[in-house]
């Protein structure tokens, strides 16, 4: 009876020891998963920023919010709900005026920006954007992606658009308002064709009428597709 008890206690001692072994290396495989997920996006984006030398095409995104900063100099942004990255390695920095800056920090945080960033991603989640420019708008002011809808010339008081959305926005303009190309250099209004793509700088908020209309301070003609 006794040598019965010592054995299954024994049984029971060696069942446990495997079953604890086998918890604890499912809770590392299981931290390692995490921690991997967690660094995926860099990796991914190391790798897909030196592939291959070939031309790229690039576009713009809007909305993107500075939510922190880290010493490597990757954003992590919120577009609406959504947490993305931002790598700015080898990005050109500026302010929304054309002011060069040397690196974007915590003290920019809330602010939005836009990132022109090529057009083809690595498929990862979260979304890491390998920034070729980074624009960081003035506090209170916002940007808004969106084709020209209508014929411009110099005298236009307004433009037409249609945003990605498809929903449709009016854009105030007068003499104070900056019209530039994406390098920085000022343009004609008549230059902006329709079915062009512009990013639309505005201050305050869009207007409860349908459609919506904003007063913009700057237009910018980023590349078309």
């Amino acid at each position: 009876m006794k040598r019965n008890f010592l054995l299954g206690f024994c049984a029971f001692g060696i069942i446990s020891g495997i079953t604890s072994a086998a918890y604890n290396s499912s809770i590392l495989n299981a931290s390692a998963a995490v921690a991997k997920k967690q660094t995926s996006y860099k990796t991914a984006n190391l790798s897909y920023a030196g592939a291959g030398t070939e031309k790229r095409n690039y576009t713009q995104t809007t909305g993107m919010v500075i939510d922190s900063v880290d010493s490597e100099g990757i954003i992590t942004v919120k577009e609406g709900e959504t947490i993305s990255y931002v790598t700015t390695k080898n990005a050109k920095l500026k302010l929304a005026d054309g002011t060069k800056i040397d690196k974007i920090t915590d003290e920019y945080k809330g602010r939005e920006m836009v990132v022109t960033s090529p057009l083809e991603m690595p498929a990862i989640y979260p979304a890491c954007y390998e920034a070729k420019e980074v624009v960081v708008l003035p506090k209170g002011t916002s940007a808004i992606k969106a084709t020209v809808k209508s014929p411009l010339n110099n005298k236009s008081t307004s433009i037409k658009l249609s945003l990605e959305d498809k929903s449709k926005l009016i854009a105030n303009i007068d003499s104070s308002t900056v019209v530039e190309n994406e390098q920085g250099e000022k343009i004609s209004l008549a230059s902006i064709k329709k079915r062009n793509t512009v990013i639309i700088y505005y201050s305050g908020s869009m207007t409860l009428s349908d459609p919506a209309q904003i007063y913009a301070y700057k237009i910018v003609k980023a590349s078309q597709p």
